[in-house]
């Protein structure tokens, strides 16, 4: 877990050996001189979830020992708003959305953007979430929509 949250660090440290098979999982607290000794070692797989500059000396640590690796990388989430959104709906849905699970979600918006035409749709090749708001006329949905 993350050194810059030691309470959730300390949380998992102790449950995970209560609900996991202490003898194939660990929890090593620590940061980069920990990281770093344990990049060293063989594995059968790594899974991390992080900055892309991180990911990349996990990759190449991993290459080392031919390692697969599974990268969750951090990117931006654009809030993407309609030009006829009723802006409460809009803002209390980014806000929830930013803030859910105390803001540890990799989805999260990071920055908002307007479509000034409401009949204009994201661009459908971009590789982000965009969290839609829903027009003024419908409010029917209660959280927002993800795509």
């Amino acid at each position: 877990p993350a050194e810059q949250a030691p309470a959730t660090a300390a949380l998992i440290a102790s449950l995970l050996p209560k609900y996991l098979d202490p003898s194939a999982f660990i929890c090593i607290l620590g940061a980069i001189p920990q990281s770093t000794a344990l990049l060293k070692l063989r594995f059968d797989h790594i899974f991390y979830t992080g900055s892309g500059g991180v990911g990349r000396i996990v990759a190449k640590a991993a290459a080392e020992h031919l390692t697969p690796v599974t990268l969750e990388l951090g990117g931006k989430s654009p809030a993407v708003v309609l030009d006829d959104a009723d802006v409460e709906v809009v803002a209390r849905r980014i806000v929830w959305a930013k803030f859910v699970n105390a803001g540890q979600v990799r989805v999260g918006p990071s920055f908002g953007t307007r479509l000034e035409d409401a009949t204009r749709k994201p661009c459908p090749d971009l590789p982000v979430p965009a969290l839609v708001a829903t027009p003024r006329h419908d409010r029917s949905a209660s959280r927002p929509t993800t795509s």
